[in-house]
């Protein structure tokens, strides 16, 4: 009798357990299927108004910026708030042979690239855009983007540096400045 009682009890118990189970399992399936193929969803915070513009007479560029970034202009370079650099040149080279020996010279660096290539079109510029991480002492990483962007014989190359920790906060940001980007 004892025995018997016991497995009733393990019958009941399994019973349950595969009903527990099955209403489990249907609504997980809801969960997952409701947005599939809809992607992660945005991680991003969302890009900053770009709400000032900065003219540079000597370089021959305009960009747009979310306010309160401050701009420091050297002779051939522009540093944007400490986490961006633009450097305008001359080159008579096309846009992709450039970018070409820019990822060359970085795969022969052993820098690992996090997307070797994305692209941006200004009306009167199309961009290459280079992504990569780098470890920094400590174990900190740090995501750069370089923008290489031609127009005529002029090379305009934007280097952008942020702690891998809060690239999501400026990566929309950064890309509406890339956008945004003339050059005069």
């Amino acid at each position: 009798m004892k025995k018997t009682v016991i497995w009733i009890v393990l019958g009941i118990l399994a019973f349950a357990g595969a009903g527990l189970t099955i209403a489990d399992y249907r609504q997980w399936k809801h969960a997952e299927l409701d947005r599939y193929g809809q992607g992660p969803g945005d991680l991003q915070k969302p890009a900053m108004q770009l709400t000032e513009m900065y003219h540079s007479k000597i370089l021959g560029i305009r960009l747009r910026l979310p306010q309160g970034w401050r701009v420091k202009e050297e002779r051939e370079l522009i540093d944007v708030a400490g986490m961006m650099t633009v450097k305008i040149s001359s080159s008579n080279e096309n846009l992709t042979d450039l970018v070409n020996k820019e990822i060359v010279k970085m795969i022969a660096a052993k820098v690992k690239l996090t997307w070797e290539r994305e692209y941006a079109v200004t009306e009167k510029m199309d961009m290459t855009i280079i992504t990569w991480s780098e470890e920094q002492p400590g174990g900190a990483a740090v995501r750069h983007q370089k923008v290489m962007g031609k127009m005529k014989d002029r090379l305009m190359e934007m280097v952008v540096s942020v702690p891998e920790e809060k690239w999501g906060d400026y990566e929309k940001t950064f890309w509406e400045i890339y956008r945004n980007i003339e050059m005069i």
